[in-house]
């Protein structure tokens, strides 16, 4: 009595061989189960197996395999693309980033400018500008001093300034 297996089909012995291994780093690049096709050749050269049927198994591989390949180019050009998008947001916020520095270095410049324009057309002094500092002012003396003096120097440098802008740094000036 011949042994079969649960499928009905005798079963299958297994066994090594030698190859080239040019042929088979072929197989590996391609991912070709080399057992099935040592025995789908087997089949082939010894009549057991319907030709068509085994062109059509290698063609149906080939194309698999081909569009595996597109999609692995895809996949590589995606990650292209979202490096070179990431690159791009990253130089954009660098420039971003200096051009704030540069308005922002721009913006200190000018109230400076119109400070020291101010503290001369005024005939202003350090001690008579830190007399005239809201922590200082403990009378309520020059309350109206500092919204004045604001809207002045952002008619001299041309640019607004903050109530809060110009009395620090004129704190930052007499208090040096």
């Amino acid at each position: 009595m011949a042994r079969v297996s649960k499928d009905g089909r005798p079963p299958k012995t297994r066994t090594s061989i030698d190859v080239d291994p040019r042929i088979l780093a072929v197989f590996e690049a391609k991912a070709i189960n080399k057992s099935a096709w040592f025995d789908r050749m087997a089949k082939l050269y010894f009549g057991l197996t319907n030709l068509d049927e085994e062109i059509c198994k290698l063609q149906s591989m080939d194309a698999a395999i081909a569009i595996a390949r597109q999609e692995d180019e895809r996949r590589e050009i995606e990650k292209q693309r979202q490096e070179v998008a990431a690159l791009m947001a990253a130089q954009a916020g660098e420039r971003q980033a200096i051009a704030e520095k540069d308005r922002s270095e721009s913006h200190a410049r000018k109230l400076q400018d119109a400070w020291l324009v101010f503290l001369k057309k005024r005939k202003q002094t350090p001690h008579t500008i830190f007399r005239k500092l809201p922590d200082q002012d403990t009378l309520g003396d020059f309350v109206d001093f500092w919204p004045d003096t604001t809207r002045e120097l952002s008619s001299l440098a041309g640019e607004e300034f903050s109530e809060d802008e110009v009395i620090a740094h004129a704190r930052r000036q007499v208090c040096v």
